[in-house]
């Protein structure tokens, strides 16, 4: 079975938080064993169920480096999750999570924190 769960920046501390979403009034929020907060709603990603290569937890919106030095987003689309290279002006190669089969990589950062590295 696979773990659902997500992450969002805190409105209050902009730190991330990670858990169950529940969007109120046009409102999100995550809840876990420590609390809840109020996220930004863009920055609201869903886990992948994944792992890199150093056990981090991959989400949507991650960006990450494969182990032949590509660098792609992270995104859930058209029902499947799917890595996205070559973002910018050389057009979109994309991936799917289903044929990664064993493909390594690294998360490096995400396009909250670190919209630059996907340019």
């Amino acid at each position: 079975m696979r773990t659902i769960k997500f992450r969002g920046q805190r409105l209050d501390n902009g730190k991330w938080w990670h858990g169950s979403l529940v969007i109120l009034n046009g409102r999100y929020f995550i809840f876990n064993d420590e609390g809840r907060y109020e996220v930004s709603g863009a920055t609201v990603g869903q886990y992948t169920g994944l792992q890199d290569d150093k056990d981090k937890e991959i989400y949507e919106d991650d960006i990450v480096r494969d182990e032949y030095k590509g660098v792609a987003k992270v995104c859930f689309d058209s029902y499947s999750w799917r890595l996205i290279y070559g973002i910018g002006d050389d057009g979109d190669q994309v991936q799917l999570f289903e044929e990664l089969d064993g493909l390594r990589m690294d998360i490096i950062g995400n396009i909250h924190d670190n919209p630059r590295l996907i340019k």
